[in-house]
């Protein structure tokens, strides 16, 4: 799992955004995050900010929903988790999501 944003989720993978609020910076909760995503094979990025820690996790859903469930009840000692979001994703109108590939397609030279 990666410290800087860049993941794109693919298409055979689910993929969520995660909230974890509460005392979860300077206490290894990033370390821990790394490790649990590494034993259970998800993918994708963490990250510290004003609100606490950011997470973009790919993977299983079975194994995603394992590795929310144990951001909260397996966490460091020092850990204080206040709460475990996962904000929901719009989905894309077809004809947004046709836009965007219009609009990033390579162009053939004529």
């Amino acid at each position: 799992m990666n410290s800087m944003p860049a993941t794109v989720c693919a298409s055979a993978t689910v993929c969520r955004r995660i909230r974890v609020r509460g005392q979860v910076q300077g206490v290894g909760f990033r370390p821990f995050v790394y490790r649990l995503a590494q034993e259970l094979n998800i993918a994708g990025w963490v990250r510290n900010d004003g609100e606490g820690v950011d997470i973009e996790a790919q993977g299983a859903a079975k194994m995603l929903e394992a590795f929310i469930a144990r951001l909260e009840t397996e966490a460091p000692p020092l850990a204080s988790v206040t709460a475990v979001e996962r904000p929901r994703r719009r989905r894309a109108t077809r004809a947004a999501s046709r836009s965007k590939s219009a609009a990033t397609a390579r162009r053939t030279p004529r």
